[in-house]
């Protein structure tokens, strides 16, 4: 009886560390670059634990960035990226601007060590995907706590993403939330460098305005 009982309890924590497991393998798998794609777009997410101190949480952020991989300039939203160049932005409350602020994140991240667990993947766009990913900067420049940049972020992700790409948009999405989802990539990179040198700014009547902050 006594055996019979053990091997029941084997078979279940083996079971349980099977299905755990499987909790960890990937879900979602990049797609490799085609001949006619022109740049990578790149999903980053900070949860925001090491930020967190004295009781007060710090929720996270997310952001993206996409990268000119073609011989020839490129727009996004009235800027224009070089040839293996790149744009880094996300969906800001801001009072100056309340909605797409860009390159904020190389920013902190060079100055204040700010995202330092930060996970990111990557996937490639063509014409066609930048077109989708312009319309929808011009159409939705502004943020609301519902339509956070974790939110904006992926709706903008998954415009141009394919089916095994695709995260799943949830009503309350949060940092935590895109940062699990990027762990179940084949391939997803920890603490990645951003290829970024553009100014801090945002676009207003279809031009930019550049925005300098103060370092402190």
């Amino acid at each position: 009886m006594l055996i019979n009982r053990c091997l029941c309890l084997i078979s279940l924590l083996f079971n349980i560390s099977f299905i755990s497991c499987q909790n960890y393998e990937s879900i979602h798998q990049v797609v490799p670059k085609k001949n006619n794609d022109i740049a990578s777009i790149t999903l980053y997410s900070y949860d925001g634990k090491s930020e967190s101190k004295y009781f007060i949480p710090s929720y996270g952020h997310t952001f993206l960035e996409i990268t000119n991989l073609s011989n020839e300039e490129i727009i996004l939203y009235y800027q224009v990226i070089q040839p293996q160049e790149s744009i880094v932005f996300s969906w800001w409350a801001i009072d100056v601007h309340m909605g797409i602020w860009f390159n904020i994140e190389p920013y902190y991240i060079y100055y204040y060590n700010r995202y330092d667990t930060r996970y990111s993947t990557t996937i490639y766009m063509n014409h066609d995907d930048l077109d989708m990913v312009n319309i929808y900067l011009q159409t939705n420049d502004k943020y609301d706590p519902l339509n956070n940049c974790s939110k904006m972020a992926l709706k903008c992700w998954n415009l141009v993403a394919e089916k095994s790409e695709k995260i799943d948009i949830l009503f309350l999405t949060t940092p935590t939330y895109v940062v699990r989802n990027i762990k179940t990539f084949d391939s997803f990179s920890y603490i990645k460098s951003l290829n970024n040198k553009g100014s801090i700014g945002f676009v207003d009547n279809q031009v930019f305005n550049e925005y300098k902050m103060e370092i402190k």
